[in-house]
Order: C-alpha cells, then structure tokens, then sequence
C-alpha cells in the first residue's frame, strides 16, 4: 500500500517560495527543488503537497522517495505500486516485457502520467545512479503533459532550449531576519521563558547560515537547557557549526536513545517501531519515539515508521566503530530478510560481512531480479558481492551472466560462464552454465554452437536428475531444429518436454511450449493448427500477464 506523506510540524520560513509554486504550477510541466541537504526542500514540497490535496487532486498524486543506489528499473518498479493504487495497471505488463526497450518503457510512463493527469513527486531524485538518466529527463522534457516535481540536492541536467519551460528553484539558507524569526517560533511554541533577545537569535540565525535543521537543533539545545543562545552565539563556539551542534545535542541522549539513532543511521529505509523495540530489546520505544522527536532528531513516515536527517545519520555513521556497524547491519540484515524486503537485507549483510547470507540473498532473488527487468541492479549487487567475497555461489554468477546476455554484452556473459564450469563440478550448475551458453549463441544467431550446447546441457541434465534444465533444453533444441527444417526431430523434442511437463503447474513454461509447436506447424505451413495452437498460448500468457 502507498500513503502519501504528510507534512509535520508548523510551516515556517518558506513561504515566499511556496507563493512561487503556486502561481507557476499552471504554467509549467516540471519543476526542480534544488539544495543542500536539510535546507527545506522536502518540506517545501509536502507544504505544496497539502494545498494541492486541499483542491481534491489527492487520487492524482504519487510521492516517489529515491534509494541510494537505485536505478531507473527501480524507479519504474515503484511507479508501477502507485499507478496500480490508481487502477492503472497497463505498465505492469509493460514491465514484464523485457524485450521493450528503455526508451518505450519511459514513454509508455509519460503517455500515462500525460493522460490522466497525474502529479507525479519524486524525492532524493540525486539518488537514481544510472547511465541513461539524459534519456529519461529529455523523453520528459519533449512529452510530458502533466506535472513532475523533482526534489535534490543535485543539479538536474536541463537542455538549454527547455531552460523557459522548467520552473527550478534553489533553496538558499534563509535570510538572516526570516531565520531569526524562525527559531524565534520554534522557541515559543515550547512557551521558554525568558524569551532570547533578538540580537542573539539574529547571531545564531547568521552562524547556521539559515539552514532549516540547524536552526532546529539550536532550538533543541535552547529548550532541553543543554546550552543559552548566548553560548551558542558566543565566538568561542566552534567554526564547523554543524558538528558543534550535533554533538551538543548527542551528549544529552540517553544511550536507549543513542541505540535507537545508530540503528536508523545505518537503515536504508525507514524502520517501524515495532522493528526498532525487536532489535534493540527496547520496551520503552514511544516514550524513546517521543522524546527524539522533541530534540527534532527524528521524524515520522505516512506509515507512522521512524527515520532521521541524511546530515545527522552521516555525522552518527562516521562516528561509529567498525564493530559497532557490523553488528547493527546483521540485526537489519535479519529483520529485513524476515519481512521479505530482500534488496535491503542483501546490502546489510553486505555491510555487516555476513558474506554467506548475503551471497544466499541474491542466490534466492536473482531469478526474481530478472523477471522484473532489474538486470543493471542485479550486475551491480553481483558485482559488489565478488568484491567482498573470495568465493561466490555459481548460481549468483549464472544469473549474472544471463542478466548480460539479455543487456547485449555477450563477450562478457560467455566469460563468466567458462569461469562457472572450472569453479565447480556440480552437474546440474554445470547444465545450468551450458544452457545459458547456449542462449547466449542462440542471441548472436550461431544456431550449430547452440544447438550443441543445449544437447551438451540435456545429457548433464539428465546425470543430474534436473527435469527443469532438461525440460529447457528440449523446448530450445526444439525451436532450433523447427528453425532449420528439421520438423520430425523438433516435434519428437517437443513431445518429450511435454511428457517431463506432464503434471506441471508451470503455466509460462507450457505458454512457451504451446508457442515452439505453432511455430513448428508455421514452418510447414499448416497454418490453421499453427493459429489454434497461437490462441491457446495467447490466452495463457495473457492470464499471467506475460
């Protein structure tokens, strides 16, 4: 389920650019928040957020939060939750189709974000790591009929001649007087008596140059009594503002606290506080909760889970030792493997060097990565396991070398193949590895070399007791010998699939089975049989929607 966030806590010191947002959105496709970390972005957007739900458009907006690391499949992936919370389901299909291109999948997207006029927001966009980006924002920047509101701390690339039609707005520290009445808010909402002098609010406001957060955390250490503005203001207080003022505000925190802090400084995600109290043996996680959330060190998600500022999670991650971080990268390693969230618990096994688990992560989800078209991200994670690792499961490597192949890099998946057969003498690995070889030439168009790899493959198979490779290599060598006119043979090969399949469940097997036999009744031209047997695996895979 998707909820859209919600903004907490009392707008202030933004209102200037919100004026801005609001009388441009009609004139205007995309918009850029741009700025440092802390400085507002986020809140400025769900500020815009609520007003635009306050005119009934809530049904129409989707709020994308970028991971680190993420790439554009990622990002479709999460579209995809939010367009089929609408009822829209026709991407899905669309992602499943590995054989469409990138371009096509993102201008399927825009055609319908442009149709029904969705309000598309998508957070920590900095955070998508991919080559093709360009392709994306240009394939934007020419189609898009609706609204996109990308928030970062990066420049985004815009084409000099769209510079007029692309609303950007940077967000600088506020000005001195803005910030001082800020903190001066944030101070007397908490009813502090006596009230700060106006000076010393003006030089602290100065001092933090007018960083959102940062006034929030001066705010902390003036209401908790840890420090008096004037120290604060003082030149004796430290250059680096930042760090000073973290580390004020950390010396106050119980070690309950402290605990709950290094956890989500190293979760990639937001926790719930359920989670948090497992983990940490905690009973008393709301009060803890309740208490951070006065020192403004923590906030909440639209789900009520728990999460901290990029800043303070940098400055509590290097503050760290390396045992410390191993051991609180097993526990979220294990809670996110048990709540099925396998890409986060493979990065903090990853992390915590429990390199068995995470190698067993990827292994169980690799299969999974490819049918959903996430084959950069599955070479990526492949690639910084054997990093980290002297030895890597065969099956992670196959899957890898299959993701290649799909991608057209043939050259390098054939290599990791060979490797695969001198790391082990496991027959079925071994078939595995000669049937991805053989797909690989099937790819390149050598029929013979893959034909002979495929029979290779099926007698190992068959060593092996492994129906399922035996089964894929049939229906191949099938379709290859119905390519090359050898009918009688395709059909025998076909014949003994069916009877290894017989009993099978496996509904986009037997789709693929259906669709090798009419392409075999094609070639020979019996064209009625071959259109019968068409519908047939038409209507299968329609049903799974393959």
């Amino acid at each position: 389920m998707r909820i859209l966030p919600r903004l907490t806590g009392t707008f202030l010191g933004r209102e200037k650019e919100l004026g801005r947002l609001r009388e441009f959105f009609p004139r205007h496709h995309l918009f850029v928040l741009k700025g440092i970390g802390g400085i507002g972005k986020t809140t400025l957007a769900l500020a815009f957020l609520e007003e635009l739900k306050k005119q009934k458009l809530g049904k129409k907006i989707f709020w994308i939060e970028c991971l680190e690391g993420w790439r554009l499949e990622d990002f479709f992936l999460e579209a995809d939750s939010w367009l089929r919370k609408a009822e829209e389901q026709s991407f899905s299909s669309w992602l499943k189709k590995s054989q469409k291109n990138l371009k096509e999948k993102i201008l399927f997207l825009i055609n319908i974000l442009s149709k029904k006029k969705f309000i598309l927001f998508i957070d920590d966009f900095h955070l998508i790591h991919d080559e093709n980006i360009n392709i994306f924002l240009n394939l934007l920047y020419t189609y898009l009929d609706s609204r996109v509101i990308f928030i970062s701390r990066e420049d985004i690339p815009v084409p000099y001649l769209e510079k007029l039609d692309v609303f950007e707005e940077k967000l600088e520290g506020l000005p001195v007087e803005v910030a001082a009445n800020l903190l001066k808010n944030l101070i007397d909402l908490h009813k502090l008596t006596p009230m700060p002098d106006n000076k010393s609010l003006a030089k602290v406001a100065e001092k933090v140059g007018g960083h959102p957060l940062l006034l929030k955390l001066v705010a902390s250490l003036i209401l908790s009594k840890s420090l008096v503005i004037e120290k604060i203001a003082a030149d004796e207080a430290s250059r680096e503002i930042q760090r000073y003022l973290f580390s004020n505000i950390l010396k106050k925190v119980s070690p309950e606290e402290r605990d709950f802090l290094n956890i989500l400084a190293l979760s990639t995600i937001p926790i719930a506080e359920d989670a948090v109290k497992t983990m940490l043996k905690i009973k008393n996680t709301g009060e803890i909760i309740a208490s951070m959330e006065r020192k403004f060190l923590v906030d909440k998600d639209a789900s009520g889970s728990v999460f901290l500022h990029s800043l303070i999670a940098q400055y509590l991650e290097k503050d760290m030792d390396g045992d410390l971080k191993r051991n609180l990268n097993r526990k979220l390693g294990a809670y996110f493997e048990k709540t099925g969230l396998q890409q986060e618990a493979f990065s903090h096994y990853l992390e915590g060097k429990e390199l068995g688990k995470a190698s067993r992560i990827l292994s169980d989800s690799a299969a999974k990565m490819c049918s959903r078209g996430q084959y950069e991200l599955l070479i990526e994670d492949s690639n910084r396991l054997e990093k980290a690792a002297k030895n890597i499961d065969p099956k992670v490597l196959i899957m890898k070398a299959n993701a290649l192949s799909i991608l057209g890099r043939w050259e390098e998946s054939l290599a990791i193949l060979q490797k695969v057969e001198t790391l082990t003498s496991d027959k079925s690995l071994v078939a595995e590895s000669a049937a991805s070889s053989a797909g690989v030439y099937l790819n390149i168009g050598n029929v013979g070399k893959a034909l002979s790899l495929y029979e290779k493959s099926l007698k190992l198979a068959k060593a092996a007791s492994n129906s399922g490779i035996a089964k894929k290599c049939l229906i191949y060598m099938a379709l290859i010998c119905g390519v090359r006119g050898e009918i009688d043979r395709g059909r025998k090969l076909l014949q003994k699939s069916m009877v290894l399949s017989s009993g099978d469940e496996n509904k986009e097997e037997q789709a693929f089975v259906l669709r090798v036999k009419g392409a075999i009744h094609n070639t020979v031209e019996e064209y009625d049989e071959a259109l019968k047997i068409g519908k047939e695996s038409l209507k299968l895979a329609s049903d799974m929607a393959s």
